[in-house]
């Protein structure tokens, strides 16, 4: 080798380490940035999932409230029909209650500004028109999209059998 190349050499060498580290650190950067945001839209999808499936008649103007607080687009929509007036007078009038846990929730994706989840729950809904609480599974689809104030749900699909109680447990 002559005198030239063994000056270059460890410089280059140098160099190309120096780049491959500052490759590997954006790279975990970003791998660290991802993690951190599905799992802010995992704690919302949670607190949705909770709060659309938790509520009472002694307390369901506050639970709609809470709801609506996580509802955007959409679900927004569809809670001012769900939870309208007639039917929170219902749900009062029956004295429904719903309760559930949630068995497991996961993100399925997080693409900038959006994320979708998956949520199972366990539910017993009881009310004067049932003689006994009544469980269920219920499978829930959650899309959400990220405004100023965090992740926000504006869409929720509840999968669930035919013949199974809605939310509010009152027989469709």
């Amino acid at each position: 080798m002559n005198a030239r190349v063994k000056l270059i050499l460890p410089w280059t060498l140098f160099a190309l380490a120096l780049i491959a580290a500052i490759v590997f650190a954006i790279l975990w950067l970003q791998s660290v940035n991802a993690a951190d945001e599905a799992q802010e839209a995992e704690d919302a999808a949670r607190t949705v999932a909770l709060a659309l499936t938790n509520f009472s008649a002694e307390t369901i103007q506050r639970d709609v409230a809470e709801i609506n607080q996580y509802a955007v687009g959409e679900f927004a929509e569809e809670v001012g029909v769900f939870f309208g007036e007639e039917a929170v007078d219902a749900i009062e009038e029956a004295e429904g209650e719903s309760k559930s846990e949630l068995d497991s929730i996961f993100v399925e994706q997080v693409e900038g500004d959006n994320a979708s989840a998956f949520a199972v729950l366990t539910q017993s809904v009881s009310n004067t028109r049932l003689s006994e609480p009544r469980t269920d599974t219920i499978r829930m689809e959650i899309s959400m999209v990220r405004t100023p104030g965090g992740w926000k749900a504006d869409q929720v699909d509840i999968l669930q059998s035919p013949g199974v109680t809605v939310p509010g447990g009152l027989e469709p």
